[in-house]
């Protein structure tokens, strides 16, 4: 017997190339979207390449990035997603 395991993974979002506020109703609307269209998921991870330019951050890049964060595992929690966050390396956050 075989177990399928639903991940999805999420990389390269660069906040700070474009408005974060749209970018954050964007990426939340397609999480969903995928979680319903996939009836669930077992695990979402986020993995890497966070910010453009983590050397000069606005302050709205780093606000839009806890919203997201909060709205993220809000969301995995409602449809009882695991939820990861996989740590960069120093030249890719």
């Amino acid at each position: 017997m075989h177990n399928i395991v639903s991940v999805m993974v999420s990389a390269d979002w660069h906040i700070g190339t474009t408005d974060p506020y749209r970018f954050r109703m964007e990426l939340l609307r397609t999480v969903e979207s995928v979680i319903k269209k996939k009836k669930g998921l077992d695990l979402f991870v986020v993995a890497g390449d966070t910010f453009d330019m983590k050397e000069y951050l606005s302050s709205d890049s780093v606000k839009v990035f806890f919203l997201i964060m909060i709205d993220l595992l809000n969301l995995t929690k409602e449809y009882k997603t695991e939820f990861r966050f996989i740590e960069g390396t120093r030249t890719h956050d």
